[in-house]
């Protein structure tokens, strides 16, 4: 959803498409992080996830300097819009993988002999 928000943005560079985009993002953040965290705890020991949990917090606290960083950098070579677009379908294609991983995995799984 964050992608289709940011292509919206991109592509129109309205105010009231923009309003709508970013409800759209701020959607797709909200599930997304649902699932992440949902992710974090199947997946992870628990013994462990107060050290990756705090881990992922440190990445994330130290990507959004470098982001901003980088973004006020590229901003002077290439237009929003461009730059919008391009990362909208970066993000776009990004989570529609992880859904085609995850249906395959889940698909897999089934499949699975159990010795018995």
């Amino acid at each position: 959803m964050e992608g289709a928000g940011l292509v919206l943005i991109g592509s129109f560079m309205n105010y009231y498409v923009t309003i709508a985009a970013v409800f759209i993002i701020g959607m797709g953040i909200c599930f997304a992080s649902v699932g992440l965290t949902t992710l974090y705890q199947t997946i992870i020991p628990k013994q462990k996830m107060g050290r990756v949990m705090g881990l992922v917090t440190v990445l994330l606290t130290v990507s959004v300097p470098l982001g901003t960083l980088f973004g006020s950098m590229i901003i002077g070579y290439i237009p929003m819009f461009a730059i919008l677009l391009i990362f909208g379908v970066i993000v776009t294609l990004s989570g529609l993988s992880i859904i085609i991983i995850a249906r395959r995995d889940n698909t897999s799984i089934g499949k699975e002999i159990v010795p018995g």
